[in-house]
């Protein structure tokens, strides 16, 4: 069973897209698990805890995630590149980790 980093948007500049930003990650997320890997994506985790909306919180929630990037096998891009999520991959090309984006 592969770990997969799940990279995919969070943030949003309104409710109803945050809420779209959190399907597609819960889709891949699913699509992975029936698949037979283990998906990870701390995007839906970080947030039940730590603030989005306040920077410093928002910068811990990264690093937080990115400390698990080392333990995973792959990481899968999905939807338009936020910040965040070009740092996501620019880590996991510096490890090794191979990148995809899955159609």
């Amino acid at each position: 069973m592969k770990r997969v980093f799940v990279c995919s948007p969070f943030a949003a500049p309104a409710p109803s897209l945050l809420r779209e930003n959190v399907l597609l990650a819960e889709s891949i997320c699913r699509q992975i698990a029936l698949g037979g890997d283990a998906p990870f994506a701390p995007h839906l985790l970080l947030p039940r805890f730590l603030r989005d909306d306040h920077p410093d919180e928002r910068d811990l929630g990264i690093r937080c995630g990115l400390a698990w990037l080392p333990v995973c096998d792959e990481l899968w891009v999905n939807g338009a590149e936020s910040h965040g999520m070009r740092r996501e991959i620019h880590d996991a090309q510096q490890m090794g980790i191979p990148v995809r984006r899955p159609a």
